[in-house]
């Protein structure tokens, strides 16, 4: 396997990666999130939002941790409403 056919899977798996996190996103806004697709968006957040405070990527870091806000205040909500209905 050449170094373009590294490269090439490596973009693949982010591009795959975005398109998964897009979709998690979408289904938070909406609600219709389950609890493991939550648990993996948030996992995901963390894990970027760390990734770019390594590269210094300051602003992506900062995008990927109010994500990360989103994403826990649709668990608390979800779980506030699992809790009262």
């Amino acid at each position: 396997m050449g170094v373009e056919n590294v490269s090439t899977n490596r973009n693949l798996n982010v591009a795959t990666e975005d398109l998964r996190l897009i979709e998690l996103l979408d289904k938070a806004k909406a609600l219709t999130i389950s609890s493991e697709e939550l648990d993996e968006l948030i996992e995901t957040l963390e894990r970027r939002r760390e990734m770019h405070r390594e590269r210094n990527e300051i602003d992506k870091s900062i995008l990927a941790g109010l994500l990360l806000l989103f994403a826990y205040g649709v668990k608390a909500k979800l779980t506030f409403k699992d809790q009262h209905f």
